[in-house]
């Protein structure tokens, strides 16, 4: 996967969030995920929709839009649910890298909670990485205005990628991209002068959104 292309990586993800889903259990479905408020079985199906929706519904209102498409797809049961996030994907989706940082974010909400670890590809967690820690990444796929890494200096121990400059957060890949993306759990596994930072950063954000 070390030079993958961005439809190949997203197939790839997709692949392994539709195993994942495949292999839940009841109860499984029903626990909490790393988003406040949503359960696993909430993140699988707006994966889902964003995972499968054409470009009108793209550019559209996605509270009109994503229930019409579950509807369609008889998200309404497991079955339905697991064979929509199964199914191929349109062509849009496969070439964003956007819906790539969206797939491996989303499973690791998924998999951290349930204790379901998964080694990601290298060229997924740096294309993730790249997209997340832009200003273009953090408005469409953080959903943020400030970027949460910005004046630090980002070392991944477990893969070549680093980025920044200022004091310095260190951990895998996979810790550096859930805590930018405003998961505070992922916090536990860095290390650094300047986790203090981006604590803080993460914990104004999250007061921010509940005030």
């Amino acid at each position: 996967m070390a030079n993958a292309s961005v439809p190949a990586m997203v197939d790839a993800e997709l692949e392994a969030f539709s195993a994942l889903a495949r292999g839940l259990t009841p109860e499984q479905w029903r626990t909490p995920s790393l988003c406040p408020g949503w359960t696993v079985r909430d993140i699988v199906e707006h994966t889902a929709f964003h995972t499968h929706r054409g470009l009108k519904e793209a550019l559209g209102s996605t509270e009109r839009h994503a229930p019409r498409l579950a509807a369609a797809a008889h998200a309404e049961t497991i079955d339905g649910l697991v064979a929509w996030i199964s199914s191929p994907a349109p062509a849009s989706v496969r070439k964003s890298r956007i819906n790539l940082a969206e797939l491996v974010i989303h499973q690791q909400d998924v998999r951290r909670p349930l204790g379901i670890e998964r080694d990601y590809p290298d060229a997924a967690m740096r294309a993730s990485l790249d997209l997340c820690t832009s200003v273009h990444g953090n408005i469409l796929v953080l959903d943020g205005r400030r970027r949460p890494g910005r004046g630090l200096g980002l070392h991944a121990n477990d893969l070549d990628w680093s980025k920044g400059r200022g004091p310095e957060v260190v951990g895998s890949a996979e810790a550096l991209l859930m805590a930018i993306a405003g998961r505070r759990i992922a916090l536990d596994g860095l290390s650094g002068p300047g986790v203090a930072t981006l604590a803080a950063r993460l914990n104004a954000a999250s007061s921010a959104v509940h005030a």
